[in-house]
This record gives structure tokens, sequence and C-alpha cells, in this order.
């Protein structure tokens, strides 16, 4: 037995299996950005839901029949549930296929091409996240320094306008990552389904 047994764990993954835990991570990565951008309730929902059905299931895109499937998981009415399905594909975060009369569903796994404002920069909320891994005793411990200045003040990549923040150089170093992780292309499709 090897000294490092995750690594070992690790190895012995079947495709299927690391397929799925890219999917995770992916889904962790597009929950956090959800929140990040400038949604409103429904169409944060409706992406949530995709998202759950999608990458929540170990799968890429998702089969939807009708609207009326995204109205009775969210709640949400039929009209509300087309306008957030629009809105989202005109956001350039959610692409629908037509094949074979199934519409398929696909989440844009890459915010750098999503048309619409980030509300915070994407080194903020990861200074948030770090602040309540320390004082939740999980991962590093941060230096007294270093807590200090994630807890204080205005941060600095901070002054631009919030259009800027997704032009944030470890936002696209973290994104070209994902981007790997994923391994994807993505689709682009101004299609929605009819009422």
């Amino acid at each position: 037995m090897s000294p490092n047994p995750e690594i070992d764990q690790a190895l012995c993954l079947t495709e299927e299996q690391k397929a799925r835990h890219r999917y995770t991570l992916v889904e962790r990565f597009l929950r956090l950005e959800f929140r990040r951008f400038d949604l409103r309730q429904r169409e944060q929902s409706v992406a949530d839901t995709i998202l759950d059905m999608s990458f929540g299931l170990g799968l890429r895109s998702v089969r939807i029949p009708k609207y009326e499937t995204l109205s009775d998981i969210t709640g949400i009415a039929i009209p509300n549930v087309y306008n957030a399905v629009k809105a989202l594909v005109e956001m350039n975060i959610l692409s629908i296929e037509d094949v074979d009369g199934a519409h398929i569903y696909t989440l844009i796994a890459n915010p750098d091409e999503w048309r619409c404002r980030a509300r915070i920069s994407r080194a903020r909320v990861n200074d948030a996240v770090n602040v309540l891994k320390h004082y939740n005793g999980l991962g590093e411990k941060l230096a007294p320094g270093v807590l200090d200045a994630i807890t204080s003040g205005p941060h600095s990549e901070e002054k631009g306008t919030p259009e800027n923040f997704n032009n944030h150089q470890s936002t696209r170093a973290l994104q070209v990552d994902f981007m790997d992780l994923i391994n994807f292309s993505p689709v682009k499709s101004s299609f929605v389904p009819a009422l």
C-alpha cells in the first residue's frame, strides 16, 4: 500500500466515475457563478434546476420534454418559465437544441461567455469562501495579516465597474482550469422552444 491512499483510490476510478467527479466540480463552480451574476429569481431557479438535472445527475445535458416539467419542479408558472429560459438563452448561459423533437438543455460552463453583469468579482467570492473555511477549521490556516486583508476594506480588484469583474486576471486563470477540467466545446444556440 502506498503512503497516499487518496492517489491509490483516484487511480482505481473508472472513466464514468472520473467524469461524474468532474461534473460535481463543475456543478459547484456553476452554482457559485449563478450567485455571483445578476440573475432574477426565476432565472436563478430555472438555471439551478437545469444544473441539478444535468451536472447534478452526472450528465452534460438534459432532455426536458416541455415547459410544464420545469414548472412542476420549480413551482413557477409555465409562461414565467418560458420567459426565464428565453432570458437565459439570450444571456448565453443556456443553450437549447432540438434533436428529433426532443429539447436538449445545455448550460454554458464558461461564465466569461455569459452576457450578463457580475454583481461581485470571483476573487472577492473566493476570499469570502476562504474566510468561512478559516473560521470553520477547514483548509489551510490563514496568516493573521492575510485574514485581516481579506475581511477589511475595499478590495483592489473592485475599483473598476462591475462589467470589468469578469476580466480579473485570477478569473481568467480559474476559467482556463475549469475549461480544461470539463473539456467541452461550449454549444451555442439561440433556439427557444415555443410555448
